[in-house]
Formats: structure tokens, sequence, C-alpha cells
């Protein structure tokens, strides 16, 4: 790798994605401008792009399905929770907050999945599929019946294989419960990314098959095969910086403007604290800039035409703030495998390339882990 000017590296990246088949990733941080910029690019082109870089079963075009029918403030007043593959104190540690405060108000908390400490008391009723599929078979008892209860399924859920067919479960639990559904996302971007259709059919294998370049939009949790010539668009050089051919230096979320779409679904403003360093530049320029010298050039001159074309297309993401009601659109049951649970978050501070550049998290996750170690007996 070599120092750059921001036309060499542009023409660069024209040069290398011109008549080659492109698959386009986006990362965990990506605001929902960039995944939107980056799809009407790269489909553009003939390309695919895929935002569920984590294997996740998110199912496209139902939004009861990946941004679920549940509000945070329904945890409040919760008479009975279900937690389905998660662990909320290190996935989402705010909202776990706001679960041991429904349990101090009597909510009971009942848990599929690895057993954990979640700093309230739960009934484990198994780790694995079989105890969801036994618990989305079995009837509303009446000691629940007619009070609000939610169901909370984690990403660790639906990565695997029959992800599809553990949230249809889910759902059939929720709907046999007169449940709400919420979906407890690791990804910032994800919600967004969903919204404006940032996927393919398949996933991610799919996406990438017979890919011979692919533009990493910040997906810094995600392995690329060598073969591809790598554009990594990000902000903080991890991993996906490591694998690159080509780095466009982007800003991250807090040195630009951007919409972010919550695990609720509630699309939120995130403003700028600060400009971005150097010559890094905000990540949709990057890709305006990008699709001119590509000869397919986005129509927009400004992060408000950005944004109008984006609301044009999904319209509810103007509604700043608000919690779109989803229509319920259960998934068609399906076979579960027999696999147990796992909680996707194995090290709790070092999970996004802005706390893994963080010497203070570092030390922190080293302190963790020896405080985990064995102890040793003195002689």
């Amino acid at each position: 790798m070599r120092p750059a000017t921001w036309p060499e590296a542009l023409t660069a990246a024209a040069r290398a994605m011109q008549g080659k088949k492109v698959a386009g990733l986006i990362g965990d941080l990506a605001p929902v401008e960039a995944a939107f910029s980056l799809r009407t690019l790269v489909e553009g082109l003939g390309g695919n792009v895929e935002c569920r870089t984590d294997g996740a079963k998110l199912p496209a075009g139902n939004r009861s399905g990946y941004a679920g029918t549940a509000r945070i403030e329904d945890i409040d007043n919760a008479a009975m929770i279900q937690l389905i593959g998660t662990n909320p104190r290190d996935e989402a540690p705010v909202l776990n907050a706001r679960i041991r405060k429904a349990w101090i108000k009597g909510a009971q908390i009942g848990l599929v999945g690895e057993a954990v400490d979640l700093t309230y008391d739960y009934a484990h009723i198994g780790t694995d599929r079989a105890a969801l599929e036994k618990l989305s078979s079995q009837e509303i008892s009446d000691e629940t019946r007619g009070k609000p209860t939610v169901v909370i399924v984690g990403q660790g859920a639906i990565r695997e294989a029959d992800g599809e067919a553990v949230l249809a479960h889910a759902m059939k639990l929720a709907e046999n419960s007169n449940s709400k559904l919420l979906i407890l996302h690791t990804a910032a971007s994800r919600v967004g990314a969903m919204d404006v259709n940032a996927v393919t059919e398949g996933g991610l294998p799919a996406a990438i098959d017979g890919a011979e370049v692919i533009f990493n939009l910040g997906a810094d949790e995600v392995e690329i095969a060598a073969g591809p010539l790598v554009i990594y668009q990000g902000s903080h050089g991890d991993r996906g910086a490591h694998r690159a051919d080509i780095i466009l230096p982007a800003a991250c979320y807090t040195e630009e403007n951007g919409l972010f779409v919550n695990t609720e679904g509630r699309p939120q403003l995130a403003m700028r604290a600060n400009f971005a360093p150097g010559e890094a530049k905000e990540n949709w320029a990057i890709l305006r800039a990008l699709s001119a010298d590509l000869g397919q050039t986005l129509p927009w001159d400004s992060l408000a035409q950005l944004r109008r074309a984006l609301v044009a297309a999904v319209p509810h993401l103007a509604r700043i703030d608000e919690v779109p009601q989803n229509e319920w659109q259960p998934l068609p049951p399906a076979d579960l495998g027999r696999a147990g649970f796992v909680n996707p978050v194995k090290d709790f501070y070092l999970t996004n390339p802005i706390a893994r550049s963080s010497p203070l998290m570092g030390e922190l996750s080293r302190m963790a882990a020896a405080r985990q170690a064995p102890a040793i007996a003195a002689e």
C-alpha cells in the first residue's frame, strides 16, 4: 500500500470496477444514506449488495420479521418477556436494564439459549432448538392470557443455516401468546439497510459468488477470501482495510450527518460532532464521486438531494423518531436443526472497529479475560 491522492484512488477504483462482476458489502456502522448509495451504484453496474454479512436469516421485504412489532417501551410494562438466543446484557446493556426494571416490577422472564448472568432471575427453558419448538407449540397459560408480553429474538438465534426456521418459530410463539416481537440487532446499520433492500436472495454467499471486485463499505466483521480485488471504504483501518487493495478513508458516524434506524425500527438522525481527520470524506460523497468516474453518476449532488431520493423510495424514513406500525407477516413453518443457541458477542469490549482501535477497550478486554482465567494454586 502507498499513499495516493483522491483523484488517483477514485480513478483506480473505477478502473477496477468497470466491466467486472461487483459485489457490495455493507458494514455494521454505515448510515442509511451510504447503504442506499452503494446499492444504487452497484446494482446499476449489474452487481449484488448484501448487508447481512453475519449470515443472519432476516427476511427481505418483511419488516415484521426483521424489525418486529414491539417498541422498546413495551418492555417497561410487560408481564412476561421471553428471550430467544440472546444475552441482552452483552448485546444491548441499556435495553437489558429496562428488562431488569420490568423484572423488579414483577415481570416474568424466560430464556431459551445459553445460561448467562443477566442481572435478574429468569426461567431457563432450554439451550437448543428443541426447547424453542416445544415452547412455540404450547398453549398460552391462563396466568399470562391477556397480559402484555414481549418476545425478544437475538441475532445469534438466526445466524445458522436454520435461522429462518428459528425466526418462524419465534413468530409462531409471539402469535400464540398474543405477544409483540422485538428483533434485537447488534449492527447499527442493519435495519436501515434492510429498509432500503440492500440484500441479495441467498444472502452473503450468493452476493459474492463469482465476484471479481468486492466493494467493502466498512464491513469489518467478515473475512474475505483471496481472489477478488477489494475496495475498502471505512474509518478505522480494521480487518476490512487489512484485506483491501484500495482504501478510501471515510468519516465515522460521529463525523458526518447520517440516518440510522434502531432495533425497533425507529428512524433517527445522527448529527456530526466533529470533522473527519486528514482527507477523509463523508461516505455518501465518496460514493457520489466514484459514480462519476464510473460513468454511472448518482442523481444527487448534496445530502439533501440524496435524502429526498431516499424518502421517495422508502417513505417511512422521513418519519424521524417515529416507529412505523409493521404489517404482521408470519413466516411459514419450517424444520429446525438440533444445535444449541450460541450468543454472538464473544468479547464485550471489542465488538466493532471503533472499540478495537481504543487502547482503553483493549485494556478492559485483557482485564476481563484475566478475571475469567482459572486460578493458579499457590505452592
